[in-house]
């Protein structure tokens, strides 16, 4: 052995009696004699109930073309992020990945390679979110634990929600033994499942009628949605636990306009729906206290009437739908169906023809059908990545 190799030797020793080698740098290599062992994450994605627009609800069976998240990593000492392993660590996506595996990148966009401890058995707790987000969007509290910036709605058909995921804490696990065979160290890696969890609540209203005077080329045009939510629109989510928190709790409008291409009419095959994600309530109240809807609507000598609709109101126990009950709870979606005009034979008209701008909700016990609103929930489809 030279005196150079005995040297190295000497000290690769020394440091796996006093210290473990437990290496600070998930990117350095192994030491002398010893293997690096790569943290390797693949992903796959479950069906989502509906797509928004693009960059919104993730859907089908994988990420978006590249798709970047976000991975922290804390060692079994560690008991908050101020000094992660793995410190936002950036993995991107491609469509062209055969087995969906997750490419470590730098802060410049390079492919790079991230290790677990080297020298030692290791045990890391994996924290993934998506998308990937700067530190602009990202703070820490006193506590030591990190928050990405949220919001939901949107403000025009063109606009797009984002659908933020979370993981909460997953344990991977790097185990090294000896093999005196062969007088070498080998290692066994029970690789980390990164099961993505919906972090928003998703909202999706529906635009039905039953009058047969409005038809495809005499529809009824949806011109707006103004929505006061409970929780308003922007927020942080924890990335430890994914639990979202409103900026604001007092209500917040928002209206979403630009709608000129929603219509809906009767017999109509394709149901007009709106769709996004709103922040979550966890109340036992409804998570909108407020919902107008603005139409266009044609008259029986043709002519266009622009109506505005109070569908429910919370903070007015003069209007017929003060008791409406809309959750929104995290990973579900919340189905509101508004039917334009009602099904009953005590459905009023004006002198012109037109439908009363009246609205009401059907439940077990209120049957009124003017404009009538019924509400439904399911779940919003899990993500997983492996």
């Amino acid at each position: 052995m030279s005196k150079l190799n005995h040297i190295l030797y000497l000290f690769s020793f020394a440091c796996l009696l006093l210290t473990g080698c437990e290496n600070e740098s998930a990117t350095t290599s192994s030491l002398v004699g010893e293997e690096a062992v790569e943290i390797r994450l693949k992903a796959t994605v479950g069906a989502a109930d509906a797509t928004v627009t693009t960059r919104s609800i993730v859907s089908g069976t994988a990420l978006p073309d590249d798709a970047e998240v976000g991975v922290y990593a804390l060692t079994d000492t560690a008991a908050d992020f101020t000094s992660p392993y793995l410190d936002n660590q950036k993995y991107s996506y491609s469509t062209t990945s055969t087995d969906g595996t997750l490419t470590a990148k730098d802060a410049d966009g390079n492919t790079v390679s991230v290790y677990y401890p080297v020298g030692q058995s290791s045990v890391l707790y994996f924290y993934g979110y998506y998308p990937y987000a700067d530190t602009d969007n990202l703070t820490t509290d006193t506590d030591g634990e990190v928050y990405l910036t949220v919001q939901g709605g949107r403000l025009s058909s063109s606009d797009y929600c984002i659908d933020y995921l979370y993981t909460g804490q997953v344990k991977g696990t790097n185990t090294r033994t000896f093999d005196e065979t062969n007088s070498v160290y080998t290692y066994t890696t029970d690789p980390a499942t990164l099961s993505f969890h919906h972090a928003l609540a998703q909202l999706q209203i529906n635009f039905t009628t039953n009058i047969e005077t409005y038809t495809e080329t005499s529809p009824i045009y949806l011109r707006s949605v103004t929505i006061t939510s409970t929780e308003g629109r922007t927020g942080k989510m924890n990335l430890r636990t994914g639990e979202v928190t409103s900026d604001d709790t007092s209500s917040d409008s928002f209206s979403l306009s630009s709608l000129g291409s929603y219509t809906f009419y009767a017999d109509q095959e394709t149901t007009t729906s709106l769709n996004m994600l709103m922040l979550p309530y966890s109340g036992t109240g409804s998570g909108i206290q407020k919902l107008t809807i603005l139409l266009d609507v044609p008259n029986a000598d043709g002519a266009v009437e622009t109506k505005s609709i109070t569908v429910f109101d919370k903070s007015d126990e003069s209007v017929q739908n003060y008791n409406t009950v809309v959750p929104l709870l995290q990973g579900q979606k919340t189905t509101l169906v508004i039917d334009y005009g009602g099904t009953s034979s005590s459905t009023e008209t004006e002198d012109s023809g037109s439908v009363s701008t009246r609205a009401v909700v059907r439940s077990a016990t209120d049957v009124v059908p003017i404009t009538t609103v019924s509400v439904s929930t399911s779940e919003i489809s899990t993500l997983e990545t492996n």
